[in-house]
């Protein structure tokens, strides 16, 4: 009966660790629509759940305890998480949705992101605090003894952290886009409520005394263990969170360049560290209890961790130019095929220093049991002070050490405090240490470290060198890291690894992006204000700003970076960061419309594609709802689509606007304007404004509008035809809860990774 109760157990605890993951990308993706869509709201979020599970697993570690029946308490658990999850997706969608927004403009105030803070941990309290009691109160219940300690904790965290790695891949691959996010909560739901109802059956069936911790007679063997030893190895473990976290947000910057900035980059990166720590401590966890050298296997990993981060970053550049040549000898075609091989990729990349993470923590606690009669305190206290570091670790690297020292010297300083950390137990115990092993333990270990400074500054290739291209100009805070590079069509701008539009400069771009603000401003009856979210080269808003009869241009842009590089192509937006009718602001343009009271004659949305994460919120129902509650009675609102989308684009947008009509920009680019009147082209006013305005004349000879002919010629589609050319009823809508395009593969797109030019 035991074997099978455990083995039941096992398997629910999988699913534990699955619908956890589940909760926490939906979390993330619905403070997202209220806290805005920058790296400052998702690093809060982040440290909020983690905050939660910290605190959780402190306090339920000595709840266990005194507790002669966990597998009640793990049941009634997962029951209360399950609850608390549905209660809270209510709160998200009928409460918190349509609360005020929070510091806006303001994202690298303290202020705001402590506000931002405390709203996100406050909210996810519950069942991030009941989360967090899971591992501590589950492992009483398997535990059978010190000698055993590295197996029970080891197994049940990589168990758990298996399933959270699945978690992470069903949802960030299927869940979303085949049910939406209202869909997956309930399915999230339903798992959890079933581990609970199957928890307390196996509890009422099982003996309820766990005679291991609860009597007094036995008595732990200590003849290995040093207190000075389990008071530094704490502090140590603390540290290691802080450095795991820190590598986490350094490799999403760096797998970027691999693995691209799309939705299924992200979920590729998060599945492969987390399967690889879960690989680890289910691993080492058998090993630990043969060995009893905890301290030693602690230091091992943390040397292993440093140094194979320090190659990475070392040869990254090297391995990144070898992936096209890699891929193209494989002969993909299939999207399949790309998920495979990419995960592949950034798997090997992360295997080594991930592995290690999961192989510390069965060590760790281990060693610290040892001196405590409770196997739930121990796991739990360590579990609470490893996440704190988690917390402390993921805040500093996005706020601190990135916008300090950027990606490469940050990465080079964490896998320095990888191989100190290490280098503290390396000689197994400080008290059975000659003096001489000592100094041989800390002169190697500093040459170590001064061989890697040196080879890092004198190898240096940061940002990444691309082919044919010469940089001129880059930018990293926490939210990107921001390139300009000139080549053969001009100026290519990236985000990371993503091209921010078309080169500009040899090519028909800068015309194309003029004519974005052009033809709003030549069919709306008299603009004055105009709203432009995304900024670009700045060409739009340039464009916009130049017109006569405009009284303000805001423009609204998520990435500072792009901000700082807008004075480089002056000769094509118009000096626009120096124009006395144009405000800049640094912040997400869809909270922006939210936060602000004004109203527009003009709202031009410019953000990316409709299939990458950040602007793929600016292509919903919800947006396009937004976008029209802020617009003037008469008011245009004007959007680009391309790509393979178009029916499902255009009916969402028709979903919130009576008139759309749509004007050819350039081959499979479409630029769309929509208002709740009708629209009047009136063919002698559109002829005056466009020889009124010198600057404007000029800026419309570029873009070969020379008359109203050019005007109508573009106009392709008008509302009453799309029904009838698209058949866009039989097509689905896209939407905040159901963001089919932002979570679709692509089938023209064979490598659904891509989003460079």
């Amino acid at each position: 009966m035991k074997f099978f109760t455990n083995s039941i157990l096992v398997f629910l605890f999988i699913a534990s660790g699955f619908s956890a993951l589940v909760y926490e990308i939906l979390w993330i993706k619905y403070f997202s629509f209220i806290l805005g869509n920058t790296t400052y709201t998702l690093s809060v979020v982040f440290a909020s759940y983690l905050a939660g599970l910290a605190l959780g697993s402190y306090v339920f570690g000595r709840v266990a305890k005194k507790n002669d029946n966990p597998l009640l308490l793990y049941a009634l658990l997962e029951l209360s998480i399950g609850i608390t999850c549905l209660v809270l997706y209510f709160l998200f969608n009928y409460v918190i949705k349509d609360l005020a927004p929070v510091g806006v403009l303001n994202n690298e105030n303290i202020i705001p992101i402590l506000q931002r803070f405390l709203i996100t941990f406050f909210i996810l309290l519950v069942p991030t605090f009941l989360m967090g009691g899971t591992l501590p109160v589950l492992t009483k219940h398997f535990y059978t003894g010190e000698a055993k300690a590295g197996l029970t904790v080891g197994g049940l965290y990589g168990i758990n952290t298996l399933g959270s790695s699945i978690g992470c891949f069903v949802t960030g691959f299927f869940f979303i886009r085949l049910f939406g996010l209202s869909k997956t909560t309930f399915i999230a739901v339903t798992i959890t409520l079933v581990i609970g109802l199957l928890g307390l059956l196996l509890a009422f069936l099982s003996k309820r005394v766990h005679p291991v911790e609860n009597n007094s007679a036995i008595q732990v063997k200590q003849s290995n263990f040093y207190p000075a030893t389990a008071y530094f190895l704490t502090i140590a473990f603390i540290i290691s969170g802080f450095t795991s976290f820190s590598y986490e947000i350094i490799y999403a910057r760096l797998l970027a360049f691999i693995i691209g900035n799309r939705v299924f980059a992200s979920t590729t990166m998060i599945t492969a560290f987390i399967f690889g720590i879960a690989f680890g401590s289910l691993v080492i966890g058998r090993i630990i209890d043969k060995t009893g050298r905890e301290p030693f296997v602690f230091s091992l990993f943390q040397i292993i961790i440093g140094i194979t981060t320090f190659l990475t970053l070392l040869f990254f550049n090297d391995f990144v130019s070898l992936i096209p040549v890699i891929e193209s000898s494989l002969k993909l075609n299939v999207h399949w095929q790309y998920i495979i091989v990419r995960f592949s990729e950034a798997f090997l990349i992360m295997i080594i220093p991930s592995f290690s993470f999961g192989a510390i923590f069965p060590s760790v606690i281990k060693y610290l049991n040892k001196n405590i009669r409770a196997i739930s305190i121990s796991i739990g206290k360590a579990y609470a002070l490893n996440t704190l570091g988690c917390i402390t670790g993921a805040l500093l690297t996005a706020f601190v050490l990135i916008p300090a020292l950027g990606t490469f010297y940050s990465m080079l300083f964490i896998s320095v405090l990888s191989v100190v950390l290490g280098h503290r137990f390396l000689a197994v115990h400080w008290e059975r240490t000659t003096a001489r092993r000592k100094l041989f333990s800390v002169f190697t270990t500093a040459a170590l470290i001064v061989i890697m400074i040196f080879c890092a500054v004198h190898f240096k290739k940061y940002p990444w060198e691309r082919k044919g291209m010469d940089l001129i100009y880059f930018y990293e805070d926490s939210s990107s890291l921001v390139t300009v590079y000139t080549g053969e069509l001009g100026y290519y701008q990236y985000t990371d690894n993503t091209i921010v539009t078309f080169p500009i400069g040899n090519t028909a771009a800068s015309a194309v992006q003029r004519l974005q603000a052009q033809i709003p401003l030549l069919v709306h009856k008299n603009p004055k204000d105009v709203l432009v979210v995304g900024l670009g080269y700045g060409v739009t808003t340039g464009a916009f700003a130049e017109y006569d009869s405009i009284n303000m241009v805001e423009t609204v842009e998520i990435v500072p970076g792009v901000i700082r590089a807008v004075s480089l192509f002056r000769e094509f937006n118009n000096d626009v960061d120096n124009l006395p009718n144009s405000k800049i602001y640094s912040g997400d343009g869809r909270y922006y419309l939210k936060h602000t009271d004004k109203k527009y004659d003009i709202i031009s949305s410019n953000v990316c594609e409709s299939d990458l994460p950040g602007s793929a919120s600016c292509y919903t129902v919800d947006y396009f709802k937004l976008a029209k509650q802020k617009l003037k009675k008469d008011g245009l609102f004007c959007i680009h689509f391309f790509g393979d989308y178009g029916p499902i684009l255009i009916k969402s947008l028709k979903k919130e606007f009576r008139y759309v009509d749509a004007y050819l920009a350039y081959s499979q680019t479409l630029f769309f304007v929509a208002s709740q009147t009708p629209f009047d082209l009136n063919e002698d006013l559109i002829n005056a404004r466009l020889t009124r305005n010198k600057k404007f004349r000029e800026d419309t000879i570029r873009s070969g509008l020379l008359s109203y002919d050019n005007l109508e010629k573009r106009r392709i589609f008008v509302s009453s035809e799309f029904d009838q050319v698209m058949d866009i009823k039989k097509f689905p809508l896209n939407t905040d809860d159901k963001p089919i395009l932002e979570y679709a593969f692509n089938p023209n797109r064979p490598n659904i990774f891509e989003t460079s030019y």
